[in-house]
């Protein structure tokens, strides 16, 4: 009698989960930060590598802006904003069988706000739709936003926006269902953001010896996924390597790693090998293999071949779930897979700031002289456009710790975006993230 019990209770349980399989959703992005030497953050990094297409919906105006060759341009380099939350996107998998239907999503950003999406979503910030004046308060670490799709549907077919962007094309490229709401329809839910917070990872380079410390923020006490620390130069050569975390060691501290490589450790074939330890990484946390493919290839530019030194690492989810709070109406198996960016402040980059704080400004009429080749570029420009991305940023940072005529003089000429909101907090250094 006892074993027919066990085996009836057995196909009752194995009947309704066949009767009412969970829905798969993966999602993958990246948590962008900027540190300088000391591990403090650096705020202004509200530009993009490259443009999204127009079909994607905003919140008013636009908070992010793609860097020009020219003078900046569109919003400005606001130092409230000290985090970029980037192309997160949730991909569904409904299972043979499964009865999910109308679902609904909603995603909160706790110390942001989540600018961007599609399809088209309720978009609230701190609990109430954005007022038309409201981009001109500063981004605090109290700022709350959230975004809503509401009765997602999942068609055998749907008209997808028709887009040639390669940041959109890339992370359609997956066997993933369709969706439709609010009668836009895709492969993904996409959304982005901009945030007043900082990494969950401090990382501090010493005077001498240039190692770099890599502390859990407090009060972060989870470790890190794998890390690698990655250094691409101009010509598109690159050096990087694995760095593990330092196991025998409790509570902050998580590893040490020299920030130099020697010139025999730079070459054209190591990012093909870093997307290779990327991608295994990535599967093994739980994305699919062409879910990796997808974010890798998305990032290809602003991971593999913008120049500078960075370290890549996957957010423990737990940090995510706090900071980036995730509900779906339906029983679901949730795998979020997303990638912490830290670009980190190098003596190549001190060099180039000083070169510009040090000589008289060049005048930006050269700019207009028709078609001008970056070769006759004047020595601070040339120095200002080598400092990457996030340039203005860097710019404008040592601007306000240290003024100085050339910089100030350098900022106007060549109008670089810069704003009044300023953040509600003061980014943290290594030194608040070290075990007392």
């Amino acid at each position: 009698m006892r074993t027919i019990l066990i085996l009836t209770t057995i196909l009752i349980i194995a009947a309704a989960t066949q009767a009412d399989p969970k829905l798969i959703v993966h999602e993958w992005g990246t948590f962008t930060s900027l540190q300088d030497e000391t591990g403090r953050t650096i705020g202004g990094i509200n530009v993009d590598d490259e443009a999204l297409p127009p079909f994607v919906h905003e919140i008013r105006a636009p908070l992010t802006y793609v860097q020009s060759q020219g003078k900046g341009a569109g919003p400005a380099a606001r130092p409230d904003v000290t985090m970029r939350l980037e192309t997160p996107v949730l991909y569904f998998h409904p299972q043979a069988g499964s009865t999910a239907h109308d679902v609904d999503v909603r995603v909160q950003f706790k110390g942001g706000w989540l600018t961007q999406f599609y399809p088209n979503a309720e978009a609230l910030i701190d609990d109430a739709k954005p007022g038309a004046n409201f981009t001109s308060n500063p981004i605090g670490a109290d700022s709350v936003s959230s975004l809503a799709w509401k009765k997602i549907q999942f068609p055998i077919d749907v008209i997808v926006p028709n887009t040639e962007s390669h940041v959109w094309l890339a992370p359609r490229n997956v066997d993933a269902a369709f969706i439709s709401t609010a009668s836009e329809g895709e492969k993904f839910l996409f959304y982005r953001g901009v945030g007043h917070l900082d990494a969950p990872l401090v990382i501090g380079r010493t005077m001498v010896g240039d190692n770099l410390s890599i502390y859990n923020r407090k009060p972060w006490p989870t470790s890190p996924g794998p890390m690698w620390l990655v250094d691409i130069l101009s010509d598109g050569t690159a050096a990087y390597r694995a760095v593990d975390a330092i196991s025998k060691h409790l509570g902050d501290f998580q590893a040490t790693t020299s920030a130099k490589f020697a010139p025999g450790e730079y070459s054209d074939s190591n990012i093909g090998k870093l997307r290779k330890d990327m991608h295994a990484a990535l599967v093994q946390a739980g994305l699919f293999a062409d879910e990796a493919d997808a974010l890798l290839n998305t990032w290809e530019l602003s991971y593999f071949k913008s120049p500078g030194e960075r370290i890549f690492f996957l957010v423990p989810q737990e940090w995510t779930d706090a900071v980036l709070p995730l509900s779906i109406s339906v029983p679901s198996e949730v795998h979020r897979i997303m990638v912490g960016r830290i670009e980190l402040v190098t003596g190549r980059e001190r060099a180039l700031i000083n070169t510009i704080a040090s000589i008289r400004p060049s005048n930006p009429q050269w700019m207009q002289s028709g078609h001008v080749q970056f070769s006759q570029a004047p020595a601070d420009y040339k120095a200002y456009m080598g400092l990457g991305r996030f340039r203005d940023a860097l710019i404008l940072d040592q601007q306000r710790r240290q003024p100085n005529d050339n910089l100030r003089q350098f900022i106007s000429n060549y109008g670089l975006p810069q704003s009044a909101p300023q953040p509600s907090s003061v980014a943290r250094s290594v030194s608040d993230a070290k075990p007392q």
